[in-house]
């Protein structure tokens, strides 16, 4: 602080220390169209980054997670669904090793159409206004 002292007194009185006037109606609404244009900003991103995640096949049927189990901060299980196939995989922050090949399903994959998170949010504002 002591070494930041001296940046301060060559600086002019004005420049240091300005008295605040009052907010006025016009400081409002250049701060509420700037807090619209963020939020607008937002959710445009948002919008194009799941529409080019559709595109590049970000949801694919070939290999599927059916569950996910952590061990620990960097290490989980993972029971994937691959064709007819179930695999058991354990991943670290450095490896994935298969543990075992299930020749029958040990359990059935999560319907991809099922209730997603609009539907979700849907029933539970529902319930709540009820």
């Amino acid at each position: 602080m002591k070494r930041m002292l001296p940046v301060f007194a060559a600086l002019p009185a004005s420049a240091v220390a300005a008295p605040a006037g009052p907010v006025g109606p016009a400081d409002v609404l250049g701060l509420g169209t700037g807090l619209v244009l963020v939020v607008g900003a937002i959710l445009l991103t948002g919008w194009v980054y799941s529409r080019t995640q559709k595109l590049r096949g970000g949801a694919s049927d070939l290999i599927r997670i059916v569950a996910s189990q952590p061990l620990g901060t960097r290490e989980r299980v993972l029971l994937l669904q691959v064709a007819d196939k179930q695999l058991l995989v354990g991943m670290t922050s450095s490896s994935v090793q298969t543990l075992h090949v299930f020749d029958e399903p040990v359990a059935e994959p999560a319907v991809p159409g099922g209730q997603g998170f609009a539907e979700r949010l849907r029933a539970a504002v529902r319930s709540s206004s009820s």
